[in-house]
């Protein structure tokens, strides 16, 4: 069963072909313009795209924790500091005590 006739008209055939003609067109000329403008790229780009932000990412992560342990260093450092210096204040106050006794017996 044929939809028209070899004496039919063809004009709805047309009409279709070109539209299904400007559509592919439409969309290998949207395919260049992405293409030329950057925004479609290989995969292998983005794939090493991807694994360079991996590496960085790894980078980052690790200088981020070498700084981590650092800093945990540097607070025990500090409370260590902290805790020899009370000791030393406290040795100084009794050492303070001790001249200021003998001071006192020198001047009876």
């Amino acid at each position: 069963m044929f939809l028209y006739t070899v004496t039919g008209d063809f004009t709805p055939v047309i009409v279709a072909m070109s539209t299904i003609i400007t559509i592919l067109a439409t969309a290998v000329g949207w395919g260049i313009r992405q293409l030329f403008t950057g925004r479609l790229v290989p995969r292998s780009h983005v794939e090493d795209v991807r694994q360079d932000r991996r590496e960085r990412v790894s980078e980052i992560a690790n200088e981020r924790d070498t700084w981590r342990a650092t800093v945990e260093t540097q607070q025990g450092t500090i409370q260590t500091l902290v805790g020899q210096m009370d000791q030393l204040l406290s040795q100084f106050a009794l050492f303070n005590q001790v001249l200021t006794a003998l001071r006192d017996r020198a001047e009876r």
